[in-house]
């Protein structure tokens, strides 16, 4: 099995070759680094995306000095929000195999970011706090499958889906971070948190 490795990491610096995950399925693709390279760059033009810089070291003193402080939403527990090993965050392509022309899907790995545990903490805080329960939201297929049991459909009903484009770069940030804050008012939480809930948002 090692040896199998090594040989398969040899062929694939000698031949220029990238190995890619499917974007559906467990299924790897070997390609050439030039396809590769391009497939990114085309997602990243037709997606508008600009090259933007900014002094991560400092950023992550920021983050580590809001979590220092006392809060409202975390309390004193800030120590057990911080990333200890971070990094930038890299990007991976992820090969749609079942789609004409077989283009990429980017994936960022954010595991290494200084805010990554913020977030994932405010996201659960923030339906606590708002007992926000989505309306329009179908958590499996299993889900979806009783609830169009009980319905009755006229003969040649179609179900249709639609698969939205680039949807968490064109989600406005600001605008979705306002009506979160909205749903805190309806609850009567009091201005400062929802402040300190919008303040730690922009953070992320």
């Amino acid at each position: 099995m090692t040896r199998t490795y090594f040989r398969l990491q040899k062929r694939i610096k000698e031949y220029d070759l990238v190995l890619a995950k499917a974007d559906e399925g467990e299924a790897l693709i070997l390609l050439s680094k030039t396809d590769y390279r391009e497939k990114v760059l085309d997602f990243l033009r037709n997606a508008n995306a600009t090259p933007s810089k900014y002094k991560f070291t400092e950023y992550n003193s920021s983050v580590r000095a809001v979590l220092d402080k006392q809060s409202r939403i975390f309390r004193n527990n800030g120590e057990f929000l911080k990333q200890m090993a971070v990094a930038v965050p890299r990007i991976f392509g992820q090969i749609k195999m079942q789609k004409v022309g077989q283009p990429i899907r980017l994936v960022v790995a954010y595991y290494t970011h200084p805010s990554f545990k913020l977030p994932k903490f405010l996201a659960i805080w923030f339906k606590e706090a708002s007992n926000f329960i989505p309306k329009y939201t179908v958590p499996n297929s299993a889900t979806l499958v009783q609830n169009l049991k009980s319905r009755t459909f006229p003969v040649g009903s179609r179900l249709i889906s639609f698969d939205a484009v680039n949807m968490y770069n064109n989600v406005p940030v600001q605008f979705t971070i306002d009506i979160m804050a909205s749903h805190h008012r309806n609850q009567q939480i009091h201005k400062d948190t929802i402040d300190e809930f919008k303040a730690l948002m922009m953070i992320c």
